[in-house]
């Protein structure tokens, strides 16, 4: 299996997706809660051209995602699914989160849930490879050959999706 440790701010959404709906609905900042806990478009303010280079990636890889994003920390699985539905996207699986550590280090959350893997008794997940979506850098020495660093500015780009493309695939 191919997993995506995808983080939400500055891959999904960015400054650029930002400045965009600021225009068409104004408000100024990332909506970090979700109106009567109903997803829509104006209150999610994800790139679609991000949430599609995700896509791509999914579709190339065949991937899995697991949430790394502290958005994880606000909303349940079911509402990623939502988020997700509301950009076109339906034939994705998100096969979990990575657990919320003191530390609140990425990478040693990350780390943490892949050993989690090899311990599991109530499913086996046997992992081939892995990528990291995430615009902030605080990744292990290890796990270095398997991070795309986005921008904030810009979210995930084409040129991110191909590098994820690759590593996923040991290109």
């Amino acid at each position: 299996m191919k997993i995506i440790f995808l983080d939400i701010d500055g891959v999904l959404n960015s400054e650029l997706s930002m400045r965009y709906y600021r225009t068409m609905y104004g408000g100024t900042v990332f909506n970090s809660s979700l109106r009567n806990n109903i997803p829509t478009i104006q209150n999610v303010r994800w790139g679609y051209e991000s949430v599609a280079f995700l896509h791509k990636i999914i579709k190339e890889t065949g991937a899995k995602i697991v949430l790394s994003s502290t958005w994880r920390t606000r909303f349940e699985i079911d509402k990623f699914y939502q988020m997700f539905a509301l950009y076109g996207v339906s034939d994705i699986e998100i096969i979990g989160i990575t657990p919320r550590l003191e530390c609140r280090h990425r990478g040693t959350e990350i780390a943490t849930w892949l050993e989690q893997q090899k311990f599991r008794s109530d499913k086996i997940i046997e992992i081939d490879n892995y990528v990291i979506l995430d615009d902030d850098s605080d990744m292990l020495k290890e796990q270095m050959n398997n991070f795309v660093h986005t921008e904030f500015e810009f979210g995930l780009t084409e040129k991110d999706a191909e590098n994820a493309i690759k590593i996923l695939k040991n290109e």
